[in-house]
């Protein structure tokens, strides 16, 4: 697996999570909210740590500097709101538009980073560094 199948998979399973949060949510299931809560909280969070360590500072190197300066803004702001929906309960009137919101923005973050930040890294990368950037965010994710 190299570090874009790697990316690609992580979003995938974050995607799972959002979705099952959705259902919860519609079906007014607190206890089940708050639990996928919790397990997004802990996968989305991870999973921003290792772009930041990992995937963005290799983006830099291969020039895309402003992109991942957003990038990187994007995730403080999933961080913040992350935070506010671990600490709410799952029936706060809040708390199904601020998972709305965080949901948009993950999707629209991740589409940009498929469609522009991972090709660049296809781009910029030979088959063997992208294989040693994805050894290096699975032993950060572990």
């Amino acid at each position: 697996m190299d570090a874009i199948q790697f990316i690609l998979r992580d979003h995938r399973e974050i995607e799972r999570l959002f979705k099952e949060l959705e259902r919860a949510d519609r079906a007014d299931a607190s206890d089940r909210a708050s639990g996928a809560v919790r397990t997004l909280v802990r996968e989305l969070s991870t999973h921003a740590v290792i772009e930041e360590q990992y995937l963005y500072p290799a983006l830099r190197a291969a020039g895309a500097d402003g992109r991942v300066l957003d990038a990187l803004e994007e995730h403080h702001a999933a961080k913040v709101t992350l935070a506010e929906l671990e600490a709410m309960p799952a029936r706060h009137p809040r708390f199904g538009s601020k998972l709305r919101v965080l949901t948009e923005n993950f999707r629209r973050h991740v589409a940009l980073e498929e469609k522009e930040l991972l090709p660049l890294l296809e781009r910029s990368f030979d088959d063997e560094r992208r294989e040693r950037l994805a050894r290096a965010l699975e032993r950060a994710k572990r």
